[in-house]
């Protein structure tokens, strides 16, 4: 197959793209001009999102809060419809929570999402960091 280049983004032949967020929307807001590219290139565009988005909002557990997540959800489908990537992974994580939870149980999670795809450009952007990692760079 030969190579194609769509608005900046070289791609040989379609690569699997990964996109990691922290919340619902974060894919959207955060890199869906380069997730167009990637998918106008060709490429398979994947997402895992991490925290539920829910769980930080002013709202009593039970009926509203599930309903209030299966909504953000639902959104996040249909981001991925209109962008033309997968179906987005949902973690389930607790929203806004994410420094309280050990980064390797995070790690663990996408390593998961990446055994059968092998994403040859992972994209992501964040404010979670490795407590090791230098200042400035987002995991």
């Amino acid at each position: 197959m030969g190579t194609t280049r769509t608005r900046g983004v070289r791609s040989i032949g379609g690569r699997q793209v990964l996109v990691v967020a922290a919340h619902p929307d974060d894919e959207v807001l955060g890199v869906g001009a380069t997730i167009a590219r990637h998918v106008g290139a060709g490429d398979t565009v994947s997402t895992l999102i991490l925290a539920e988005g829910a769980t930080s909002r002013d709202m009593p557990a039970g009926k509203r809060r599930r309903a209030a997540t299966g909504r953000l959800r639902k959104a996040a489908n249909r981001a991925a419809g209109i962008l033309g990537t997968r179906p987005p992974r949902f973690a389930g994580l607790p929203d806004n929570r994410l420094d309280g939870i050990n980064i390797l149980d995070i790690v663990k999670i996408i390593e998961l999402l990446l055994a059968p795809s092998s994403p040859s450009a992972p994209r992501g952007r964040g404010r979670f960091r490795h407590p090791g990692a230098p200042p400035g760079r987002p995991i």
